[in-house]
């Protein structure tokens, strides 16, 4: 690595580098990992709320994922220890277990107490490490400020170095402090999503985690900026921003890299049916592929050093970039209401008047969008064990059009559908009230272009200026909390109706 550039060469002005030097990158890297597994552990209290288990839902789906395959390939469970973070839910086990589960439960467990889950593990463990960053960042202002030259160049390695590695030592210790079975859990899912396999089923569990960590994409090229920091050089005092480094691109391509070869793998691994197999894992592959010409054409427009002499070049390089971010922006942003979230909002059938919607309710919500498909012959609540035979999902009736055209409420509530939840998910019906959706699709929308457009290196300096970077950052981060809400939510909707046997999903 070679030493940094003058104080008066491009990225290295003082200007707009004040927020680096004001919060560097070690602490935000902290910051926000830790506010990540907070905000997980609001999404496991709030689903918790609605009746929903998270950690009982990945347990079901793996073990559906096991007898669909008809095999044993699953490493020891990734999420066994995830369901209550060890073996809180491997203790009273039954035979008709291992036949799978689709709908999950908050019925207490003799390991969870009342309730059924407990977040107190991520709460804690957040907590702390969200607690170590800011000490630590407290301290290096207090004391590295007074500083100046080479000497505050060293001890602000020192200080840095110090916190990421007291963050390290919590997440990697051996022994059983730091609530290992979690960690644990959480580093063998990690090692899963990694396998570059084709053949390797792919569970919820494993989903979720690598869409998080596509959040996470530019999370991982502050990583890369730490440690470029962290390693010793001559002139202490002075910040090398890893400029022109291939490194960065493509840490923020890994996390797509990963999602692409999850989609691949769900559709190798598929089962055939009479018309092939579905394509949607395919159309999700290049959802997440879409993102690579935002990563690597802006990679290439900040290693180019000549561009003023081709300026030609240049303009048709910015605007295939720019093509580039829309398609990516709204390709993603039509994914995740139409697919992720089960919404009928933006499909074709559903583009006409409220009025059509209103009359064909019934008609604009066949189809499978889950990222598998799930059997719809056997009810499988007998299989279940005795702490999950009962859900606490009450669902509003479902308008139901009758011969004559007219709408019939079925259900346990006897409650028609209003124009609003047609709009959105005729049937299935809603969760959560109306408005949380339409506020998660504006704030999905919005967040989706900004993220777009913070994957791009070249524009780096701008967004630099006055803390533009961590506030992106954090901010796809808090999109990302509300994507698995709304996720996790489809996904068990789904599931219960595709345990009814008059229902089928296409």
């Amino acid at each position: 690595m070679s030493d940094p550039a003058p104080p008066s060469a491009p990225g290295h002005e003082p200007e707009l580098w004040s927020f680096s030097a004001w919060f560097p990158p070690p602490y935000r890297v902290l910051l926000l990992a830790s506010i990540g597994l907070l905000l997980f552990a609001a999404n496991v209290h709030i689903l918790h709320t609605k009746g929903i288990d998270l950690f009982a839902l990945f347990r079901a789906d793996e073990q559906e994922k096991r007898r669909q395959t008809g095999s044993n390939s699953f490493h020891r469970s990734t999420t066994g220890a995830a369901t209550q973070y060890g073996s809180y839910h491997n203790t009273n086990r039954t035979p008709h277990e291992a036949n799978g589960a689709i709908l999950p439960t908050t019925q207490s467990t003799t390991a969870t107490g009342q309730g059924g889950i407990t977040t107190r593990p991520l709460v804690v463990f957040g907590a702390a490490q969200l607690a170590w960053a800011l000490a630590g960042w407290a301290s290096y202002r207090f004391y590295v400020d007074s500083l100046a030259g080479d000497p505050k160049g060293r001890h602000a390695q020192a200080l840095q170095g110090f916190a990421v590695a007291g963050a390290a030592a919590t997440l990697l210790w051996p022994g059983n402090l730091f609530f290992k079975p979690m960690r644990k859990a959480f580093g063998r899912a990690l090692l899963l999503i990694l396998t570059p396999s084709l053949s390797q089923p792919i569970p919820f569990s494993h989903v979720v985690l690598a869409d998080i960590l596509t959040s996470f994409a530019k999370v991982l090229g502050d990583v890369w900026l730490t440690a470029c920091f962290l390693v010793p050089r001559k002139e202490h005092h002075t910040w090398w921003n890893g400029k022109g480094s291939i490194a960065v691109p493509l840490l923020i391509s890994l996390p797509y890299a990963v999602r692409l070869r999850q989609c691949l793998s769900e559709y190798a691994t598929a089962p055939s049916n009479t018309g092939g197999k579905n394509k949607r894992p395919l159309w999700n592959a290049a959802k997440y592929a879409s993102a690579f010409p935002v990563i690597w054409l802006s990679a290439w427009y900040e290693a180019d050093t000549h561009a003023a002499s081709h300026e030609a070049d240049w303009i048709s390089r910015y605007t295939l970039w720019l093509l580039a971010v829309g398609v990516n922006s709204i390709f993603s942003f039509w994914w995740d209401v139409s697919n992720d979230w089960g919404l009928s909002l933006l499909l074709p059938a559903n583009m006409g008047s409220l009025a059509s919607v209103a009359n064909n309710a019934t008609n604009l919500h066949r189809r499978g969008v889950s990222y598998a498909p799930l059997p719809t012959d056997a009810v499988p609540m007998a299989s279940m064990r005795a702490d999950e035979k009962r859900t606490g999902l009450e669902v509003p009736s479902i308008a139901v059009a009758g011969p004559s055209g007219s709408g019939a409420a079925v259900g346990s509530h006897g409650r028609s559908l209003s124009t609003v939840e047609r709009m959105l998910r005729p049937t299935p019906s809603l969760m959560f009230a109306a408005w949380m959706y339409q506020l998660a699709i504006v704030l999905d929308l919005g967040l989706r272009f900004l993220w777009s457009l913070k994957l791009s290196s070249h524009l780096h300096h701008l967004v630099e200026w006055q803390g533009g970077v961590f506030s992106f950052e954090l901010l796809e981060i808090v999109r990302r909390s509300v994507w698995v809400l709304f996720r996790v939510e489809w996904e068990v909707v789904r599931r219960r109706e595709s345990a009814r046997p008059h229902v089928a999903l296409d």
